[in-house]
């Protein structure tokens, strides 16, 4: 038998600290006071 090795390609985007299952928007980087990783607003 031979066994074959699979790979698994994952996407690294960072997840929201406040809504786990949400990506983080790029622009929201902990620089501003308060900064969770998460934009409702788009603001």
């Amino acid at each position: 038998q031979s066994q074959r090795a699979g790979s698994v390609s994952l996407n690294a985007e960072e997840m929201s600290k406040s809504i786990p299952f949400l990506v983080k928007p790029d622009k929201l980087d902990g620089s501003m006071a308060g900064d969770m990783g998460f934009d409702p607003m788009r603001l």
